[in-house]
């Protein structure tokens, strides 16, 4: 009886244990500009304020779905996206909860130059 409630639970706890820390990105959204992609050693910014503090133009939204928290590996992820997009700033732009998980929709921008 026992073992069977063990190989019962063990793939339960295993599913839980790395759901809770996987993220799923959905579809790019242009909105704005197209700009040629940045390297992968381009810098971007995380603004964790719909505004960012200096110009920027827009290039477009990405929403990212999550259980817990939002991970360093999932900003890394949107990182590459903004990169790809020609972008070096994701300014957070609204975040919720939706079907039993969490999101974030960040704009993807990029910085005026002066």
């Amino acid at each position: 009886m026992r073992n069977k409630f063990v190989l019962f639970f063990i793939p339960i706890l295993f599913s839980l244990f790395f759901s809770c820390a996987s993220y799923s990105i959905d579809n790019f959204i242009q909105t704005g500009k197209t700009f040629s992609p940045f390297p992968e050693s381009e810098e971007v910014d995380v603004v964790m304020r719909a505004v960012p503090s200096y110009k920027v133009i827009p290039i477009g939204l990405i929403k990212i779905c999550y259980q817990v928290n939002l991970s360093e590996d999932g900003i890394t992820e949107l990182k590459k996206v903004a990169r790809s997009k020609g972008g070096n700033v994701i300014a957070l732009f609204e975040s919720g909860y939706e079907a039993g998980y969490k999101y974030s929709i960040y704009e993807v921008a990029r910085k005026v130059n002066n």
